[in-house]
């Protein structure tokens, strides 16, 4: 038997402690080993295979020439696609769009809205097709000034095909370059580019560079759809312009579509609208040598429940807390893996990515910094968030019509709104997420708060660019605004942008009650109005 014993425990305790010291030194020597491997991946494999991603989207080949496709729909049951569509369909920039959700994180509160772009555009198209071929078959236009509707000439009236075919193709790539989620991405997107609608300026880019062969082959006029898809208008002539104002306008097939569509796959019945109405409405009316799009005065009623609808949508769908707290902590991700110089990725790249692509590059180079990773963890959780403190961001007049104080940080952010939206949208509320973090549960933990702010939709009237058409005083048709038509209209938008016109500071519901206090204590200090 061996008897051999240490000297004394001392000399136990030490030889275990120079055993774990050995076996702790391995283990570290081991992770760095590992982390280097990590950073080489993140560096040269990751950037390598988001380009190859997207390239296979971004292409400009040619797909082979299709035949009639039906089509299934929720919406509008069963409808067929002419050849020329379906091949259009089957280009992979279309396809991409099969792998975007429509409304990206509201899934999060309404497990169903999991429907993709595409449906939508397939839709919008469907729509488009109705409508000018309503207006055709009625085969009148009007003048104002004129106690009578004109007959359209033969110029318009032997190209109804090709009308109608341009309106569907129109809608359908009116999205073409919406970014992975939808327009989660847009504050990011439209502070780097400049662009107002980040999505559109993608779109024309897209068709110029990428879809201008496919049309070219099926012998579509890639540039009238350039022209009828593009923010200026003023080049366009004719029933070109009529397909630009039914396709998108402030009142048009598109927001038909994805009002009916949104509300049936969220279950809110608030968002359901009367479509075959408001497109049996439309009117061309001759405006100098183009169409415009105005809607008959007996459609005043469904007009007014399309707005009412859509900015009902907006508050209880479209600015969900779940669903913007989701896509500010995308948009802090995607902004840190921009910075991130060693890894070399711009937003064209990342822009270009389905969904899922963009969730695997996430995770996959989310471990980059600590701040990083736990924005990744969160997004990929439950996305249980609540709203802490909110602010307005608009001067609202007291009971004597004096507006009241705003915060200088409020001021500062509507001043930089107007003229500076990388500082307004990025950098700002980068910052405030640190200070509110640090002045409550610690800077470390920033990645739990996330400020939201109004999107400039929620100081817009777009609305008032509606006309309606009826006769005036002496029996001639006229066209009014339908803004200053309608007095519920006002009282709908006025009430609407109110409560959109909010800095929202959102926590997850999983912190203590005693947390969530301290984060809207930092919160309404940092947004508190002088003091008299």
């Amino acid at each position: 038997m061996n008897t051999k014993r240490p000297r004394s425990i001392e000399d136990a305790v030490a030889g275990l402690i120079s055993k774990e010291r050995s076996d702790l030194a391995e283990c570290v020597e081991e992770r760095d080993q590992i982390a280097s491997k990590l950073t080489e991946f993140q560096k040269n494999f990751l950037p390598a295979a988001v380009r190859e991603m997207g390239g296979r989207w971004l292409t400009d080949r040619v797909p082979d020439r299709l035949e009639s496709k039906g089509i299934d729909d929720p919406i509008y049951g069963h409808f067929r696609l002419s050849p020329t569509l379906a091949t259009l369909l089957s280009h992979p920039l279309l396809q991409r769009l099969a792998r975007v959700k429509q409304l990206s994180f509201s899934f999060s509160q309404f497990p169903s809205a999991r429907h993709s772009r595409l449906s939508h555009c397939l839709g919008a198209a469907k729509n488009a097709e109705t409508a000018v071929a309503g207006i055709l078959d009625r085969n009148v236009y009007y003048v104002q000034g004129e106690t009578e509707p004109r007959r359209f000439g033969a110029d318009i009236t032997d190209q109804r095909p090709l009308l109608i075919q341009r309106a569907q193709i129109s809608a359908l790539l009116h999205d073409v370059g919406h970014g992975p989620f939808g327009h989660a991405l847009d504050y990011y997107a439209g502070a780097k580019t400049g662009a107002m609608h980040p999505d559109k300026a993608y779109t024309i880019k897209y068709l110029q560079t990428h879809l201008a062969p496919t049309l070219r082959s099926l012998d579509v006029d890639g540039a009238s759809i350039l022209s009828i898809l593009s923010p200026d208008r003023h080049a366009l002539t004719g029933m070109d312009n009529l397909i630009a104002d039914i396709v998108d306008s402030s009142l048009d097939v598109d927001r038909m579509d994805y009002l009916m569509r949104d509300a049936h796959m969220t279950g809110l019945t608030m968002g359901f609208i009367n479509t075959p109405a408001l497109i049996s409405s439309m009117r061309p009316v001759k405006d100098q040598d183009s169409f415009i799009l105005a809607y008959d005065a007996e459609a005043l009623g469904y007009m007014e429940h399309f707005i009412l609808a859509r900015d009902t949508m907006y508050f209880q769908c479209y600015e969900h807390p779940r669903k913007r707290a989701a896509e500010r902590i995308l948009t802090r991700v995607v902004q840190n893996i921009e910075e991130d110089t060693r890894l070399g990725l711009t937003l064209d790249d990342m822009f270009a990515l389905a969904d899922e692509e963009l969730t695997t590059l996430l995770r996959g180079i989310g471990g980059t910094s600590g701040v990083c990773t736990r924005l990744v963890e969160e997004l990929m959780g439950d996305l249980d968030y609540t709203v802490v403190y909110e602010v307005s961001a608009t001067a609202k007049p007291d009971l004597k019509g004096k507006p009241s104080p705003l915060s200088t940080n409020v001021e500062t952010w509507l001043r930089l709104a107007s003229n500076d939206r990388d500082m307004a949208y990025m950098r700002q509320p980068q910052n405030w997420e640190k200070i509110i973090a640090r002045n409550s549960i610690g800077e470390e933990r920033s990645w739990q708060v996330q400020v939201v702010l109004p999107g400039p939709a929620a100081y817009q009237h777009a609305v008032s660019e509606t006309k309606l058409l009826r006769r005036d005083a002496n029996g001639c048709y006229a066209t009014f605004s339908f803004f200053d038509e309608s007095l519920i209209v006002k009282a709908i938008l006025d009430n609407m942008n109110r409560k959109r016109q909010f800095i929202r500071v959102m926590a997850p519901n999983s912190l203590a009650p005693a947390e969530r206090e301290r984060i809207r204590q930092a919160a309404a200090a940092l947004f508190a109005p002088p003091q008299d």
